[in-house]
């Protein structure tokens, strides 16, 4: 796997960059974790220093901006060291929160950069502003987005982008086949960086055959069930780029539930063509490359190619048939056919007026309430080549509805009514439910239906559930669900999941905006709404009887709205933009609370929650912890990523089993001394140098004091339940305390100061072992150590590897 960081340096992204040099070695530990064989490169840039020769700023940079500056000469690197000096000298300078180099910044980063010839190619761009535009006299001449994105995919390089709402930024990510974070003020880089290095230890590659004939190319890919990838689940999703003489196509690949692979057929073909085909399965996505060849560009192959046969329309039919009284719901059925297999799409007509969208729904119900004679049409189209008004077949009849104005009683009833799910995601996850797969869904057939699973199935309208008034249990979770107004009558809902889920393109970024239908649901003691783009939640201000509602990852600034819900026990406000929490000081029988990732400095309002058992303030600007003093109940604390100094106020929550304290400015760790019930508890990158109040507490079983001060770690010595000890950046010479970790399964002292590993020769249990950037020479005491699966020497003074031989694990030397 070949990495290079792309790095916007303008003066706005000081903060960016100090964080990804404190997180580097992280970054290649994760990278280790997932038994990936990286080099590093890095790209840095601002913006043009040019003016286009008008008299007022164009939006360039300034005169003494750069453009871009490959780092190493285009070298790449698996040394980290040499990595984080390239850190080292990048300074925030320059440029402005507009756009920036972006174009050619990567266009040097594919062009400049020393790839291996068998490497997986990925580029991590890290920015606060979007690319030039098209055309715009900044970018460098030839610089287009669609030119970079066509460079980028014909040599299979995936872009991960961390950067602005931005059009273009999601558009690199999603065509390359990257994942796209959004960059906000207080972002932590970590976790973001720690999602890119889980997938890369993914084997999933989709399963690719191209043909061309007579000019016409055809693509099959299979995402699940080929043998690389037999563990991953969830939606799937493929597109395919076709590089021809100079210029790029993307089509999107349609689902065969035949052959369970993803089809689609270009015609009008000729001559050599590189296909990028990318396939994406739950968060993993990958790419695939081949070469085809569509032969002699003659005019009789490509008119051959484009003879596609349009859809025929076979009959249009009424249920039931005319005459009917006014009231009276009739059901049309359109059968058509397409010789040439494409899908087929309907849309129907009253009296020449639109009576549903273009859909695959060939079956509409309709219900005239006045007299008169009724011209219904249906239209067909295949999306290849239609012709006038975007249809490609037409048929039309007549229906006669008589004069009484009164609803039918000789006709159907109200269970014998037609009930039509227009989204064929939905429609398939309905018959699953109610164990119909063919024929019309009738209202009857609803009646019984109280729980309806849909997770991660690619439904976008949820149109037709408003039939569906028994459901007790809806589960939504990871769909395109924008509109939830279908739900506004389902007042016997008790359990509601419409969250999200991070996804890496823009196509999928769509999300739930408006929540005002829910507001109703006053019988829900459940409600997910994760992962969506909600600002406002006061239409939640009703649902009184809510006991779990999780609102994170959203954009809500005022929580307010919540104040009277009192039966709360679990809320989620992760990852949104509030500052104050005051609203949530009556909510007193929360025992889970996460407001992790907001802008919150004053905790205060919380002091009055007695019976929180969990609570996270991860990612605020916190500086003073005593209004916690009082939480007695609490059980799990996570504080990481704050401005904490003094901790004295946690020493009476003796309840903590775990506890975060990590990106603060501790020194003093004494106030933890009384908190013997912890079994994790994390202080990376703090200030401590006496680590002797940890002592006495015996029942951790994880323990992380990664970059801090520490010299002495013998106060450890009886810390005997120790399974994982982070002890990396530190300035530790001896480890002869550790010698009686025997239950250690994860030892981590990468950049110390160590030459006697001795000590470790009996802790028989490890698994993984950390030793980067020490000063060992001797390695026999490891020999001995078989449970090994992963041990890390490099960077040290070895000669002779000979003592371990015997160890099966991957070792790094």
């Amino acid at each position: 796997m070949d990495i290079v960081f792309v790095f916007d340096t303008s003066g706005s992204m000081g903060g960016e960059i100090n964080e990804l040099r404190s997180i580097v070695s992280d970054f290649a530990d994760d990278l280790h974790s997932s038994r990936v064989d990286y080099n590093l490169g890095l790209v840095e840039f601002r913006d043009f220093p040019k003016s286009c020769g008008m008299s007022k700023d164009s939006g360039c940079g300034k005169s003494d901006d750069f453009a871009y500056r490959v780092k190493g000469n285009g070298d790449l690197t698996s040394d980290i060291n040499t990595f984080s000096s390239w850190l080292a000298g990048l300074k925030a300078d320059g440029g402005a929160d507009k756009p920036e180099a972006i174009l050619a910044a990567l266009r040097h980063a594919l062009t400049d950069s020393m790839w291996r010839s068998d490497s997986e190619k990925m580029m991590i761009l890290l920015t606060d502003a979007g690319p030039h535009p098209d055309g715009d006299c900044c970018n460098d001449e030839g610089d287009t987005l669609d030119g970079t994105i066509f460079g980028l995919t014909a040599e299979g390089v995936r872009v991960h982008v961390i950067g602005p709402d931005d059009a273009a930024m999601k558009k690199i990510a999603g065509d390359t086949g990257g994942r796209f974070f959004t960059i906000r003020s207080g972002l932590s880089l970590k976790p973001l960086l720690k999602e890119i290095t889980d997938d890369m230890g993914c084997t999933f590659r989709p399963d690719v055959e191209a043909t061309c004939t007579s000019g016409r190319l055809k693509v099959t890919a299979r995402l699940q069930g080929n043998e690389t990838i037999p563990y991953v689940a969830g939606e799937t999703a493929a597109w395919a780029y076709l590089n021809q003489s100079g210029r790029s196509s993307q089509y999107n690949l349609s689902y065969d539930t035949v052959t369970g692979t993803y089809i689609i057929s270009v015609p009008g073909l000729c001559g050599p063509a590189e296909l990028a085909v990318y396939g994406r399965v739950g968060e993993r996505s990958a790419v695939q490359t081949a070469q085809v060849d569509c032969g002699s560009c003659g005019g009789a192959t490509v008119a051959e190619a484009t003879s596609n046969q349009p859809p025929e329309i076979v009959s249009l039919l009424a249920k039931p048939s005319s005459p009917q009284e006014a009231g009276a719901a009739v059901t049309w059925t359109a059968e058509a056919t397409d010789t040439d297999g494409d899908q087929i799409l309907y849309r129907f007509f009253v009296n020449d007026e639109p009576a549903t969208e273009w859909n695959t729904q060939n079956q509409w119900t309709w219900t005239a309430s006045e007299a008169g004679t009724y011209r219904v049409e249906v239209q067909v189209r295949d999306g290849r080549h239609a012709g006038e008004g975007g249809m490609d077949d037409r048929k039309v009849s007549s229906f006669e509805i008589s004069g009484t104005n009164e609803p039918q009683t000789t006709g159907m009833s109200e269970s014998d009514e037609v009930v039509v799910f227009p989204d064929p995601n939905l429609d398939a996850a309905i018959r699953t439910a109610i164990n119909k797969p063919e024929g019309s869904i009738y209202a009857a057939d609803l009646v019984d239906l109280n729980v309806l699973h849909s997770n991660s199935s690619s439904i976008k309208d949820l149109t037709g559930l408003e039939h569906c008034n028994k459901l007790q249990e809806l589960h939504l979770y990871d769909n395109r669900i924008t509109d939830v107004s279908p739900l506004s009558d389902l007042t016997s809902l008790t359990y509601l999941d419409l969250s999200g889920l991070w996804q890496p393109m823009g196509v999928y970024d769509k999300r739930i905006t408006d929540v005002s239908p829910l507001s109703g649901l006053t019988n829900l003691t459940w409600l997910d709404l994760s992962y969506n783009q909600i600002t406002d939640v006061s239409p939640l201000s009703g649902l009184t009887n809510l006991q779990e509602l999780d609102l994170s990852e959203n954009q809500i600034t005022d929580v307010s709205p919540l104040s009277g819900l009192t039966s709360l026990t679990h809320l989620g406000l992760f990852y949104n933009q509030i500052t104050d929490v005051s609203p949530l000081s009556g909510l007193t029988n929360l025992q889970d609370l996460h407001l992790d990732d907001n802008q919150i400095t004053d905790v205060s309002p919380l002091s009055g929650l007695t019976n929180l058992q969990e609570l996270g303030l991860m990612g605020n600007q916190i500086t003073d912890v005593s209004p916690l003093s009082g939480l007695t109940n609490l059980q799990e604390l996570e504080l990481g990523a704050n401005q904490i100094t003094d901790v004295s106020p946690l020493s009476s929550l003796t309840s903590l089993t775990r506890l975060s304290l990590r990106l603060n400015w501790i020194t003093d760790v004494s106030p933890l001394s009384c908190l013997t019930n912890l079994t994790w508890l994390d202080l990376c990158v703090n200030q401590i140098t006496d680590i002797s109040p940890l002592s006495g507490l015996t029942s951790l079983q994880s323990l992380e004091l990664y970059r801090n001060q520490i010299t002495d770690v013998s106060p450890l010595s009886g810390l005997t339940s120790l399974t994982y000890l982070d002890l990396r950046e530190n300035q530790i010479t001896d480890v002869s305390s550790l010698s009686g970790f025997i239950n250690l399964q994860a030892l981590r002292l990468s950049y110390n100061q160590i030459t006697d590993v001795s000590p470790l020769s009996g802790l028989t249990n490890l698994q993984e072992l950390h030793l980067y950037d020490n000063r060992i020479t001797d390695v026999s005491p490891l020999s001995g150590l078989t449970s090994l699966t992963y041990l890390d020497l490099r960077e040290n003074q070895i000669t002779d590897t000979s003592p371990l031989s015997g160890l099966a694990c991957k070792v790094l030397i």
